[in-house]
Formats: structure tokens, sequence, C-alpha cells
């Protein structure tokens, strides 16, 4: 090349004739050719390395046959939330009205089982007791007389001296006497029962964790004075899809976690009905070995294993794209029927239609379109349109996870 430029300007030179004029002209107007020339070929050499860069390979994953099991279901991971409470937990109030004594424990005291919390006013049974019991030596008196009066009328009858009626008369009065002394001793009983109920006892070890009532305040039968949390055991209310309760037995072990630590709970119970708010199956599960760091109404994550029975496939999330139907689809490489195109290319894309059932991290399980043995590009979706020709450059198809490289077709 540059012989030949150095040839040309001698030969414009000797041509120029002796004032040099036309010479300096035509190299010019020649020097500007050669640029544009120039220009032309790096044009062409820069479009042809973009063209090369245009090249990239796209990565496909072969859906391959797999044992029945497998195609048929799948394992969903599935997240329920379960609360803390505790084994028993009783509001303790008085079976009787009255004005409330003493209060003797207050919020967050631990109590043990027969530990008297709270009195009431005994003032007024102390004094119909003290009736009662008069009322009792009264009729055991009564008593005493109608049994001598019922002996002396039994020997006055063996003298002739008494009539029968007389005799049915003391025996009478002797029965309503004994009458007389059972209920007036059951009265004392019943006030003797009330004094009893008078004292609050705690009905388990356990913690006050409510205090509804102060000394002094004038309270009806039944109404809540403390409210009562047993200690020692705790358990974990959970509510469970149908479907996955009926693997569910008690003695089923799994693990739960809170605030990042993990720890193993068993099923105690699972209970025949459903949630009338939830509509889900409510399933109690205790700590098998509770260390006392959870607390009543804390929240616990578990997550079960569901094995779902439809058939389907994985692929990676990012070989899905958004259809303008709402749905979901998927890049399929389909074999031409003819290859040895100019191209080279030996497959076209189709657009296949998918159902999406299930996610988990970067994979999704789907229905819909695929076969096995289908090829879906898993990568670059932006960089291919539909029926687009691709050649495939390498194949390793012998492992699912192993892709399969596809360069564009020119």
């Amino acid at each position: 090349m540059n012989h030949w430029l150095t040839s040309l300007t001698q030969r414009l030179r000797n041509d120029s004739g002796p004032k040099g004029r036309v010479g300096p002209l035509l190299i010019g107007v020649f020097i500007v050719s050669i640029a544009i020339a120039a220009g032309i070929g790096f044009t062409q050499s820069e479009q042809a390395k973009a063209d090369s860069r245009s090249r990239e390979s796209i990565r496909v994953l072969v859906t391959q046959t797999e044992t029945a099991d497998k195609t048929q279901s799948f394992t969903r991971n599935r997240t329920y939330l379960g609360m803390v409470e505790p084994f028993q937990t009783s509001q303790v109030g008085f079976e009787l009205s009255g004005g409330v004594q003493e209060v003797y424990v207050r919020e967050g005291e631990q109590v043990t089982r027969g530990q008297v919390i709270a009195e009431l006013d005994t003032l007024r049974l102390s004094a119909a007791r003290r009736e009662a019991r008069a009322g009792l030596s009264e009729a055991e008196a009564s008593l005493a007389l109608a049994q001598t009066t019922l002996a002396r009328t039994e020997r006055a009858r063996d003298l002739n001296a008494v009539s029968n009626q007389q005799m049915d008369e003391a025996r009478r009065n002797l029965d309503m006497q004994r009458a007389m002394v059972s209920r007036v001793a059951a009265q004392l009983e019943r006030i003797d029962v009330d004094l009893t109920k008078s004292t609050l006892r705690a009905p388990f070890d356990g913690i006050i964790s409510r205090r509804f009532i102060d000394q002094g305040t004038v309270v009806n039968a039944g109404q809540p004075i403390l409210e009562i949390m047993e200690t020692g055991s705790t358990e974990i209310r959970l509510g469970i899809d149908r479907s996955l309760s009926d693997s569910l037995t008690p003695g089923t072990t799994f693990e739960a976690e809170f605030n990042g630590k993990s720890f193993p709970i068993q099923v105690k119970r699972v209970l025949p009905g459903r949630n009338n708010a939830t509509r889900a199956v409510e399933v109690i599960a205790a700590l098998t070995d509770d260390k006392g760091y959870l607390r009543e109404g804390d929240l616990v994550t578990v997550r079960l294993d569901e094995q779902v029975v439809q058939e389907g496939f994985w692929l990676p999330v990012a070989a899905l794209m958004e259809n303008s139907r709402g749905l979901w689809s998927c890049y399929v490489a389909e074999p031409l029927k003819e290859a040895g195109e100019a191209s080279g290319a030996t497959h076209r894309l189709t657009r296949r239609d998918l159902e999406l059932i299930a996610m988990e991290a970067n994979r999704v399980y789907v229905t819909g379109g695929l076969h096995d043995g289908d090829q879906v590009v898993v990568e670059g979706l932006h960089r291919v349109v539909p029926d687009q020709r691709v050649r495939i450059s390498r194949r390793d198809l012998g492992l699912t996870d192993s892709p399969t490289l596809v360069s564009m077709a020119n």
C-alpha cells in the first residue's frame, strides 16, 4: 500500500510541469480519497466486531423425564405462625358476693397451689354461724326432751294409762325434733362452707398475671379477682391447613423458630374441628425442652413441608416472563424441520404459556405448555423474540442443571 502511494505521488510531480501547481492539487485530492477509504475500512472493521459481540450465548435448560414420585408431586414449604399459651390460665374469684377484705398478692408474684391469695369480709357469716350454732343447741335440747317424753309414754301405756293417740303423738314429736336437729346442723354446715369459700386459694402453681380488684371492693359472685397463669409448661397453638393437618399426629416433631432461635416442638393434640374465624385446623404442640425463654403471647414460626400431588416442572425464575394476558410464559427452542440454512440455525424460539404453582427462592414450579425434553431459555430473555432462529452451539443434555448454550443465528 505504501509503495503504491509513493509511486503515485512521484508520477504526479513529474506531470505537474515547471511550476508544480497541478501536482499538489491532485495530491490533496488523492489524500482525501485515501482517508475516506481508510474510514470506510475502519467502519467495516468495527461493524464486524460489533456483529461478533452481538452473538452472545444463551443458557437453555432441558426439562427431563423424572421418576413418578417426582413428576407427579412436589414438596412445598409452608410457613405458619403459632401463639404461645400457658398450659392453664384461670381467672379466679369468690363464689359469694361481699366486700373484699384483703388481696394478698400482686401482679407478677409467684403462687403455689393452695396458697391464700384473697379473703372476703366474714363478719355477717360469723354472726350467722353463731346464730345457727345456738339454734342447733336448742334443737338438740328439744330432741332430748322428746326422747324422754316418748320413754315415759311407753311406760304409761304398759299400765294402760295413756291412749294409743298419745303414744303416736309422742313418737311423732321425737321424729320432728330429730329432723329439726338435722336441719339446723345443715344450716351450720352451709355457713361453714361459705366461710371456707370466703378464702380464695390458688388452684395451681403459677404467676399472677392480672389483678382486677383491690381491697374494699364489693364484688358479685363469680366476679374475677385475679388471673393466674400456670408455670413450668407452655403450649403452642397453630392454625394448619386442612390438607396438611392429616399428616400431623400426636408425637410428630418439627422445628419452630423465635427471635432467630430454633427449637424442637412436638404435637400433643390435633383438634377435630375448624376455627370458625380462620377456618384452619388447630394443632396444639409443646416444647420438648422448655427453657423458659417463651412467654405467653409470643409468636413462633413453624415451617412444614407439604407434599403436593401435581405434575409439573421446576424452572429458574429467570426463565419466566409476563405476557399480555396476565399469565406467565417462557421461550422454548424447537428444532427446525430442515437444517442446513445459510445462518446455521438449528432451532426456532416459541413462546409457551405457563401456570405458576409454587415458588422457592430462585426457582418456580409450573404447569402448562411444556413437555419432557423441551429446551427452555433461562437467561437473556430481553435479547430474543418469538420465532427467532438460533443455533445450538453445545449440547450437554445429560443433566437438568447442565445448561445448553445457544448462539443467535445470522
